[in-house]
């Protein structure tokens, strides 16, 4: 969890891009989520609408939600940071979080 898994999606956009094949599109997708529909039906979805996709939320408005992430998953690498993790260092997470 954590940048570790930003780093990975880079490196395989990196390592696609090396292949030297001329892809139209690229669908990133993570353990949370799961497709519905056939691959045939994704495919045929992109080929009708050449177009990008993205979604987005005002911050304001999921305040709650963005300091859970950021209480529970932030530091998920960092076990002396990472509040969660019986290893924590509790002066560093008080710090950290009072800052």
């Amino acid at each position: 969890m954590g940048y570790n898994m930003v780093k990975a999606t880079i490196d395989l956009l990196r390592l696609a891009i090396s292949l030297g094949i001329k892809f139209k599109y690229f669908i990133l997708m993570s353990g949370q989520d799961y497709p519905i529909k056939p691959q045939s039906y994704i495919h045929d979805f992109y080929e009708k609408y050449n177009t990008d996709f993205l979604a987005y939320n005002k911050i304001s408005y999921l305040v709650r939600f963005f300091n859970d992430k950021v209480w529970f998953y932030h530091y998920m690498e960092y076990p002396l940071f990472n509040p969660r993790h019986p290893a924590r260092n509790k002066l560093l997470v008080r710090l950290y979080y009072a800052i």
